[in-house]
């Protein structure tokens, strides 16, 4: 068994809603104080959360909210459904999670030994995998990294379950057979 991503949402969480959120978080935070011009994303927050002011957005997320991931993740549909023309920066994140998310799989693709030419199937689960956008952008990163295929099976991420099973003398679903990348979302 590989463990590729999702060591805790405080320092690997890539891909997963809450690592959207919080970038988008960041994203708001600079284009408040001037660092990145201010596009559509910084209006959808300051509507979503009901901000008067922008340094409202510290309160709600570490005084409502305490910081809680599930609170900061509900901020995701934000940046993952289709955005106003003109904002860049949501898109800029979007792009980003979906390559993290197919990275993910690449490395765990590499790390059981599979060459690019062997095809390894690829499921996915969570949250930010309703999201139209997410799941192409996903599946076309998927498609820049050679023998990867996505397919929609239930359960957490696995991939090269049938190939592994059969390189390790399995064909069952019994622990220690096959392989499973968990990322929690």
């Amino acid at each position: 068994m590989v463990r590729t991503g999702g060591w805790s949402e405080l320092f690997s969480d890539e891909g997963s809603a809450y690592w959207i959120a919080a970038r988008a978080l960041n994203v708001f935070s600079r284009m408040s104080d001037g660092r990145l011009p201010e596009d559509p994303l910084a209006q959808l927050l300051c509507e979503h959360l009901q901000l008067t002011s922008i340094l409202e957005v510290i309160d709600v997320a570490l005084n409502c909210w305490q910081g809680h991931g599930s609170e900061i993740a509900s901020l995701t549909p934000l940046v993952v459904e289709p955005t106003p023309a003109g904002d860049t920066e949501a898109n800029a994140i979007l792009v980003e999670a979906c390559r993290e998310l197919a990275l993910l799989v690449d490395s765990t693709r590499r790390q059981l030994g599979f060459s690019i030419r062997d095809m390894v199937l690829v499921s996915y689960s969570g949250g930010v995998f309703r999201s139209v956008r997410v799941l192409a952008g996903f599946t076309g990163f998927l498609r820049g990294c050679s023998g990867l295929r996505a397919g929609e099976v239930s359960g957490s991420c696995a991939a090269g379950h049938r190939r592994a099973d059969r390189r390790w003398g399995g064909g069952s679903s019994a622990p220690g057979r096959g392989m499973q990348a968990h990322q929690d979302q």
